[in-house]
């Protein structure tokens, strides 16, 4: 009786399914939505790319080093896309009509 009560189960009607993960499916045809509904909600909870993380043993410095070159990578996507917006730069190549902005120079020491 005890596990009766510590186990509940959801009432479901005999049209409805499950799949694991808390999706509710109404009706069979309609098991690629809700398949596409698990995938969205596994992607934004971060539960399969953590699990594809800890397959294996990864050392901190190497953790580390992934973290940076994936900012350098996006650091270099923005600039890029600052440059085109810009005006500075036209499909990979240098504007010629572009000025950039004059700054003072740096003093030599």
């Amino acid at each position: 009786m005890a596990k009766e009560n510590f186990v509940r189960r959801l009432p479901r009607r005999k049209d409805e399914y499950y799949i694991p993960g808390g999706v509710k499916v109404p009706k069979k045809e309609e098991l690629e939505i809700a398949l596409r509904i698990f995938k969205r909600l596994s992607k934004e909870t971060g539960k399969l790319q953590e699990l594809r993380d800890r397959r294996y043993y990864e050392k901190p410095s190497h953790k580390r080093k992934v973290q940076k070159e994936l900012a350098i990578g996006m650091q270099r996507k923005s600039d890029s896309r600052q440059r085109f917006e810009n005006g500075s730069m036209i499909w990979g190549m240098k504007n010629q009509n572009y000025v950039p902005k004059s700054r003072p120079r740096r003093r030599r020491r």
